[in-house]
């Protein structure tokens, strides 16, 4: 887990591996999720990461005119 600053809060990058599934190793996963429901700081900046992981998903379903649409699951 990468930390920023010298309060010890998680990354934007590890919060963005969180909200997409990267994050696989259980030690790492139990890290983040304590830290992100002590850390007020951590868990809005968590909230917004997951709605720009959101916002990502979505833009890649648009589906253009001609082409088949991709359910991703």
């Amino acid at each position: 887990m990468h930390v920023r600053g010298q309060n010890m809060h998680i990354s934007d990058h590890d919060l963005e591996r969180y909200y997409l599934g990267m994050v696989t190793d259980e030690a790492e996963l139990a890290t983040l999720e304590e830290h992100i429901l002590a850390c007020a700081s951590c868990a809005e900046r968590a909230d917004e990461a997951q709605d720009y992981v959101d916002a990502m998903r979505a833009a890649a379903i648009v589906v253009e005119p001609g082409i088949p649409k991709v359910t991703i699951s």
